[in-house]
């Protein structure tokens, strides 16, 4: 089952009297990220491009657990000792922090030693002694974690990134772009081939439903289980079940990448009453149940 959107972008190529789309793309963070700008200067839109890339190059620098000398990694490496960090690496542990509060703490980014032992294929289980959290100091910005914590923002940094991205091409004056980040997480704004937004399709990944295309104005993101274990429930330490995918729809592309794992894990219900408490967000969660494929929808979508 694909862990991203298998979503593909509708109708790019310009009516002859629309601006014309530029496609731009740069591997980080283990995937293929792309930015789509309708703009008349092909040039111009080229040297945004750059400078968007330029800056998720930075982000991957510090936000990477993969990458010896980041911030996340000196993080782990250091239990128990305050970690200098950058002020991008502050502010996505913040939002981290506050992610996890309103998805009532499925969505973790201190299981990131659970996700070694899921992925190794070893049996797991949350030490009910290990606080699994971190220190943050955003007036001195420094982190740290205890023994044996360690910090993964794979749930949470590509949204990040895009949303950076996406300030920095509207700080070049872009008036419409798409970003997304290896399909997972995306960002839309302005409008192409004449109509408001841009039109992307939702993909059933059980092969049971069409797809939908939505116009899209604002973040989308999606989970599952593809590549392995990714996800693991923060109470259980265990995966959640793979015959089941999830979407979510928010103001910003940060909170979608978060959101999406958070519901890979929470309740219908849970998932409703987040949903319906706040304005402009959404969820889609299929799951196959005695052969049959379930389709629950949440907040400002439906299937």
């Amino acid at each position: 089952m694909n862990n991203h959107l298998n979503l593909s972008m509708h109708s790019l190529s310009s009516a002859p009297s629309m601006e014309p789309v530029h496609r731009f793309s740069h591997p980080a963070m283990n995937t293929l990220f792309e930015i789509l700008i309708n703009h008349p200067d092909v040039q111009y839109a080229a040297q945004a491009a750059h400078e968007a890339f330029l800056l998720l190059g930075h982000l991957e620098h510090n936000l990477s657990r993969f990458i010896s000398n980041s911030d996340i990694s000196r993080i782990n490496y250091s239990p128990g000792r305050p970690v200098p960090i950058g002020e991008h690496t502050a502010e996505c542990l913040r939002m981290a922090r506050q992610l996890e509060k309103e998805t009532l703490g499925y969505f973790n980014i201190a299981v990131g030693a659970v996700i070694d032992q899921v992925k190794a294929g070893r049996e797991t289980r949350i030490d009910s002694n290990v606080k699994m959290d971190f220190e943050l100091d955003t007036k001195h910005f420094l982190a740290s974690v205890p023994e044996p914590v360690k910090l993964d923002l794979g749930g949470i940094a590509k949204g990040y990134a895009v949303d950076n991205m996406i300030a920095l091409l509207r700080d070049w004056e872009i008036g419409s772009a798409l970003v997304h980040g290896g399909q997972s997480t995306v960002f839309a704004y302005g409008n192409t081939g004449g109509n408001q937004g841009w039109p992307v399709s939702v993909h059933d990944p059980f092969g049971g439903q069409k797809s939908r295309i939505i116009n899209l104005t604002h973040a989308m993101a999606a989970s599952g289980l593809e590549k392995g274990f990714h996800i693991v429930d923060p109470g259980t330490g265990r995966p959640p079940s793979t015959n089941q995918a999830a979407w979510s729809f928010a103001p910003a592309a940060t909170e979608a990448d978060a959101l999406s794992t958070a519901f890979m894990l929470m309740t219908d219900s849970d998932i409703s009453r987040f949903c319906d408490s706040r304005t402009g967000y959404g969820a889609l969660k299929m799951r196959i149940q005695d052969e049959r494929i379930l389709i629950s929808a949440f907040g400002e979508y439906r299937w």
